[in-house]
């Protein structure tokens, strides 16, 4: 029987049916779906290709690679004919025969596919017409090409402005068109006619992928729901329609109030939701929260556009209006809510449209300063107000980044901004939002527009986030700006540049002879030197110009003479006049136990003992030390004088020392203070130890060794061992020497009168050996080049192969009264200042006597054994190395 297509006939109902498509310029959103759902589908499987991989151009293999997936056909069907001449040994040969089977693809007489050639626009267009069943009407719409461009411009497919060869990225947004668009179909066969019909339940992903999909609004999201209560963990309404929501979606909850288009498998009575794209709607609208200016008692809500206030629009809101506030079901306050709206975002739903909206969705962001976050543990520390949030606690939370895409606590760093939508019940729901965008420079202008602030830094203006409240900023303020999610500064800190000093002030008062008039401030300055600085009218305090200097000392900080823990920063001119200072407080008020310090603690070994870190291990912004203590590695230590020996006048200048915090605290024997930099600084700046401490010095920490013999010993399991006698910390001693270690050992060629630094095994014996000193060279340490000598270590003996670090000065003794030992020459030039008395009283001194035969040379002497200069230059003197640790001196060993 012959039959026929009524091509008219199905022409005529193709056109009347089907919109005119026309296709806009493609949005980043659009794309990001299309990709998303060509992920779920299998099509493609990544969402991340680079702008080069988008804008190539897409292989005539690829192509029908790509359409296989669409259609789930397996990459190797079982095809028997080969219809290609050129596809031997080709990945895409039976691909390739599969759709000459099909009819999508037809062979030519010269029997190529040429393969590897760009597919054309009108060979896509061909391929994708016949898998969606309308390769009949574009055959009587005018054949190759014409007929099939048509069928692509009518169903939308491929994007106008599409060029000979499309892109990958052309390609793709044609794939997830094709997915969606209703496949033609036989739907009769009368009187030798077949006639075809459209069916928009009849799409490729729901015949191949078992996907449908629909559109609607997110009403709830398991327990939270703009009807006040929800539907259960793990489900969504959309409209009326219940879905099941599959692992796939990350964090569903941002779609709460949003109209969406939803893809969903379906079971039964039961829908899974796959796959969520936001759209956009006619039947809601968005705007920002602080263009909210109130809602009156008609529940007509008024706004501004673009935040001009000169003019305000409404919109009609039910009197029942159900909201969600920072994902928490609102009933009452709601007109004092509208009022009082900071950052975020205001969507009214009109799910019905006729007018008045009868939803509304509610995010409210207040910013906070990170001081840093636990990622394991799911804590952020806020560091201005001191508040912890542990995010497991709510029953809901969401971390994302300024682009609002999810995010981890990883990514929190001192400084980030984290604009936070909490729950009024602070349980139920916590949204973090967190920025890292800072600029750095300084303040060139502030202006000031309605209640608004605004700042200009190196030629860029930028707002200043009505929650932050710090009038610290001034013009010419040099810092780091860091910046919220919403583009607004939200918090500022004052570059620590190389013009500032850090120092303690110890004594205010007025000059008596300046003029013109002038106060005088005493400091001891980060050098270590304690000395008066002058500072005269038009003095800048904390960005606060005071006109009459004398005005500085009704100041609190200067009328309770706070000598300690008062910490600055100042800055002077070319001719050491202070012109700028910063405290630590900018308020009016002194509270010494909430601005001052965070925590006194005990430095000492105690803390070995204990669950947390031992202080000098401290130096990362990850560890910690008691309940608030935190240290970054820029912390600094500061020894100074206890406050009674400032108000006797029995301070030295050398007793004020800055060093590295890591190297200098364990065995000071003194507590430590913790100090801020500025009063909204949760990490510390600096540590102050008062006094040099009298604690006693742990045996480890002496690990001078003083060499007097070599000899070969039975240990105690009998075996014959070889052994180093002589002193360490002035006392008799000896150890045998590891297995491993004896041929290294050996090596060294120690004589009577070397000077080590040993480290020792499990065992107890020693496993290497650094030579501080090699008597039979002579000279200076650092002279001693290519010798025993160990080249990195000559000055300061901060090596990393063994467990202690210390300190050693080399000197020439200069000047000796009973115990009291100066040296007039530091061999070293790098270590403390030789000029510096040492006292030698409670010391064990250890001697070299080379006048001595050998086996005498070595011994403990006294301070009697230390022969001085008779000049400044005469080097027959004695030589002295002084070990240090920590400020105490631990060992004295002299070379006569």
């Amino acid at each position: 029987m012959k039959r026929f297509i009524s091509v008219l006939l199905c022409a005529a109902m193709m056109f009347s049916i089907l919109p005119a498509f026309c296709i806009a310029a493609d949005g980043n959103v659009e794309f990001d779906n299309n990709i998303s759902l060509l992920k779920l589908v299998g099509v493609v499987d990544k969402t991340d290709f680079t702008d080069s991989e988008l804008l190539a151009n897409v292989t005539r293999a690829d192509f029908l690679y790509y359409v296989s997936k669409m259609l789930k056909i397996e990459e190797q069907p079982n095809v028997e004919d080969d219809y290609f001449a050129d596809l031997e040994g080709h990945w895409v040969r039976k691909l390739a025969c599969r759709f000459a089977q099909m009819g999508v693809i037809s062979v030519g007489d010269d029997r190529q596919f040429k393969p590897d050639d760009n597919i054309k626009t009108t060979e896509a267009a061909k391929i994708l017409t016949s898998v969606l069943g309308y390769d009949a009407l574009a055959k009587v719409s005018g054949g190759y090409p014409s007929g099939y461009l048509l069928m692509m411009s009518r169903l939308g497919i491929f994007p106008n402005g599409t060029g000979e060869n499309p892109t990958l990225a052309e390609c793709l947004y044609a794939f997830a068109k094709s997915l969606e668009v209703p496949c033609y179909q036989p739907s009769s066969f009368k009187n030798d006619t077949v006639y075809y019909e459209q069916d928009d339940e009849n799409t490729l992903l729901k015949v191949y992928h078992g996907i449908k999909y629909d559109e609607g609004y997110v009403i709830s999201v398991g327990g939270v729901s703009l009807e006040g209560t929800g539907d259960g963990d793990g489900i969504m309404r959309i409209g009326n329609e219940k879905y099941v929501l599959d692992s796939y979606i990350d964090y569903p909850e941002k779609y709460l109030g949003q109209n969406v288009k939803v893809y969903y498998a379906e079971s039964g009575k039961n829908r899974t939701a796959k796959l969520l794209c936001k759209t956009e709607s006619d039947t809601s609208f968005e705007i920002d929260a602080k263009n909210i200016d109130y809602l009156d008692s008609d529940y007509k809500l008024y706004y501004y556009k673009d935040g001009d206030t000169g003019k305000t629009y409404s919109k009609n809101l039910e009197r029942g209006i159900k909201l969600l506030y920072n994902g928490a079901y609102k009933s009452e306050g709601i007109r004092d809510m509208f009022e009082k709206l900071k950052n975020g975002t205001v969507r009214l739903i009109d799910a019905d449209g006729n007018g008045t909206y009868e939803y509304a969705f509610v995010k409210d962001y207040s910013d906070f300063v990170a001081g840093y976050a636990d990622s394991d543990n799911k804590i952020i520390y806020d560091k201005v107000g001191g508040a912890e949030y542990n995010l497991e606690k709510f029953d809901k939370y969401g971390v994302f980044d300024d682009s609002y895409m999810p995010t981890t606590l990883s990514n929190v760093k001192e400084n980030t901004i984290l604009s936070v939508a909490l729950s009024e019940d602070k349980k139920s729901y916590i949204e973090v939002i967190l920025s890292n965008k800072a600029v750095s420079g300084d303040a060139n202008d502030i202006r000031n527009d309605g209640a608004d602030t605004y700042i200009t830094v190196d030629g860029n203006e930028y707002k200043i986030s009505s929650e932050y409240t710090d009038n610290g900023i001034y013009a010419g303020f040099s810092g780091t700006f860091y910046i919220n999610a919403f583009g607004e500064i939200a918090y500022a800190k004052m570059n620590m540049q190389s013009d500032y000093t850090y120092g303690y002030i110890t004594h205010g008062e007025e000059a008596a002879d300046a003029n013109p008039k002038a106060v005088q401030l005493e400091i001891f300055d980060d050098t270590g030197v304690l000395k008066m600085h002058n500072i005269y009218d038009n003095i800048i305090i904390n960005g606060e110009k005071y006109k009459k200097v004398t005005d500085v000392l009704a100041l609190d900080w200067a009328v309770n003479k706070v000598i300690q823990p008062q910490m600055i920063r100042f800055k002077t001119d070319g001719d050491g006049k202070i012109t700028h200072i910063v405290t630590s407080h900018t308020g009016a008020q002194y509270d010494s136990v909430k601005d001052a310090f965070i925590e006194t603690i005990p430095v000492d070994d105690s803390l070995a003992s204990s669950e947390v870190q031992r202080i000098f291990s401290c130096t990362s912004s990850v560890k910690r030390a008691g309940t608030n203590l935190i240290f970054n590695k820029n912390t600094k230590l500061f020894f100074i004088p206890k406050l009674s020996d400032i108000k006797g006048e029995n301070y030295e200048e050398t007793d004020f020392i800055i060093g590295d915090f890591a190297d200098m605290v364990v065995d000071t024997g003194v507590d430590a203070v913790g100090y801020r930099a500025d009063k909204n600084s949760a990490y510390e700046d600096v540590v102050v130890c008062y006094g040099k401490g009298s604690g006693e010095a742990h045996d480890d920490n002496t690990n001078v060794f003083l060499v007097k013999s070599i000899t070969k010993a039975t240990d105690s399991e009998g075996f014959v061992c070889t052994k180093l006698y002589g002193l360490r910390g002035g006392t008799e001693t000896s150890y045998f020497i590891a297995d491993k270690y004896v041929s290294a050992f050996e090596s060294l060629k120690l004589t009577e009168g070397d000077l080590l630094s040993l480290q020792t095994d499990n065992n107890g014996k020693i496993s290497d050996v650094i030579v501080l000193y090699d008597i039979s060279q002579g000279g200076e340490p650092f002279d001693q080049q290519n010798t025993k000598w160990y080249d990195k270590n000559r000055y300061m003996n901060n090596y990393n192969s063994f467990s202690q670090k210390f300190s050693m000065s080399f000197m020439y003794a200069g000047y000796k009264d009973g115990s009291i030992i100066k040296g007039f020459y530091d061999i070293s030039g790098d270590c403390y200042d030789s000029s510096e008395a040492i006292d030698s009283s409670n010391v064990k001194i250890m001697v070299v006597d080379n006048s001595k035969t050998k086996g005498n040379k070595v011994y403990l002497g006294t301070a009697a054994d230390i022969k001085c200069a008779s000049a400044v230059g005469n080097l027959s003197c004695s030589k002295v190395f002084v070990h240090y640790r920590y400020l105490t001196v631990k060992d004295i060993v002299v070379y006569k």
